[in-house]
């Protein structure tokens, strides 16, 4: 949700065992196979307790971010499009960085990133 006054969690159950052999399978093989899905949104106001443990967790990072702010974190070769125009109707190449960076800090195999946060509305040069 917008400034964070909401949020959906995903749970997806994957099935175990191999997916199915692609030259064999029929389609009620692969539907089968397909994760189970669910969401929840959660409406947040003041019925929703605080976590301590989550807010230990957002100062630590938050004076961590603070202290880092002045350096330069990366470089890039080639200009970086974060209008509102681009990254909230297309793929674009600083959605693809910051996925790429979150997917290698992380170790993941997906990143799900919405482009809503990226709140800049420029183009950031190279360099």
């Amino acid at each position: 949700g917008t400034d964070f006054r909401e949020l959906t969690t995903i749970r997806l159950a994957l099935k175990d065992g191999p997916a199915p052999d692609p030259a064999a399978a029929t389609a009620d093989a692969y539907t089968a196979h397909r994760p189970a899905m669910s969401h929840a949104r959660t409406e947040l106001n003041k019925s929703v307790p605080e976590d301590q443990e989550v807010d230990k967790l957002v100062d630590f990072y938050a004076a961590e971010m603070e202290a880092q702010l002045d350096e330069a974190m990366v470089w890039s070769l080639t200009d970086l499009d974060a209008r509102f125009t681009v990254i909230r109707s297309t793929e674009s190449n600083m959605g693809n960085f910051v996925c790429d960076i979150v997917r290698i800090a992380m170790d993941a195999e997906v990143v799900l990133f919405n482009s809503g946060t990226l709140r800049s509305d420029m183009v950031h040069g190279a360099g």
